[in-house]
């Protein structure tokens, strides 16, 4: 069962990182060196060549107000046509069986979202090594910046990493916090989109996920109560704590429970939904 499980997500996922589409991929990896990896060099170089740590980039990346938004529309743009209903899928689906192709999508979009976050890490990461140290706390170029340039408090540079960030939590912390939340927030999309297309509604399964990307965006910039309904802000680990004093803002452990209890719920309305699902067949790969 696992065995046939493996194969055809292995299939989609081979399919996905050949199609032409994964050009997107490269752009946003692009716009991340510019935008996050290129203004931690000038950090540094204005620091004095002060080396940073090994994982801020990436904690940029994952935190920075300028990418939040970019990522989940790049991965929602790479996944688009999947999960991809082919000439050949009933064939599959009478092999297998429909929970095993089922279970193969899951696994599928979970290994395309590691591969998408992977990705960034390494862009983010590998240039800067070099320039780096592997330690569990914060670099002096992060920690200090403001204080030696203090008319660029409001800049890009300064806000790549949120003070909230460096004030109350510890390196590591926040790549485990951020990538497994990211990771989650890619999952509520994929399987929001699994779920539509069992129903015949591909298109619905963009415009849900389309739409979850923009309310989270937008009460994120308004703040409130109403943006923690939303996977975007639960990723943002600087909006869990207060400016200056050294407590919680809103609980981070409903933002740690938030994506499990939500992909079980999806997971759980996927199986029921294929039971009485119809294919819809010859679509072209």
């Amino acid at each position: 069962m696992i065995k046939q499980i493996w194969y055809s997500a292995k299939t989609e996922y081979v399919g996905w990182i050949t199609n032409p589409r994964m050009f997107l991929l490269i752009g946003s990896l692009f716009f991340v060196y510019v935008f996050v990896v290129e203004k931690f060099i000038q950090k540094s170089d204005m620091m004095n060549g002060q080396l940073i740590n090994f994982f801020e980039p990436f904690i940029a990346v994952l935190n920075s107000p300028f990418t939040v938004l970019i990522m989940p529309i790049c991965y929602l743009m790479l996944m688009s046509d999947f999960p991809r209903v082919r000439p050949n899928t009933l064939f599959v689906i009478y092999r297998i069986g429909r929970y095993k192709w089922l279970a193969s999508q899951i696994l599928f979009f979970l290994a395309s979202a590691i591969t998408f976050i992977i990705a960034m890490f390494l862009v983010a990461t590998l240039p800067m090594i070099a320039r780096s140290y592997f330690a569990n706390g914060w670099s002096m170029v992060t920690l200090n910046f403001c204080n030696e340039f203090p008319e660029l408090t409001l800049s890009e540079m300064a806000m790549l990493i949120p003070d909230r960030i460096y004030n109350h939590v510890y390196p590591f912390e926040t790549v485990a916090f951020s990538t497994l939340t990211y990771v989650g927030y890619f999952m509520i999309m994929g399987l929001a989109m699994i779920i539509c297309k069992l129903k015949n509604f591909s298109f619905l399964g963009i415009f849900l996920s389309a739409l979850l990307i923009g309310s989270g965006f937008a009460t994120y910039l308004t703040g409130g109560l109403l943006k923690w309904l939303f996977p975007m802000s639960n990723t943002m680990m600087h909006l869990h704590y207060a400016k200056f004093l050294r407590e919680e803002k809103f609980p981070l452990l409903f933002s740690q429970l938030y994506f499990p209890v939500i992909i079980v719920l999806l997971i759980i309305v996927t199986f029921i939904s294929i039971k009485k699902s119809s294919f819809i067949y010859g679509e072209q790969e």
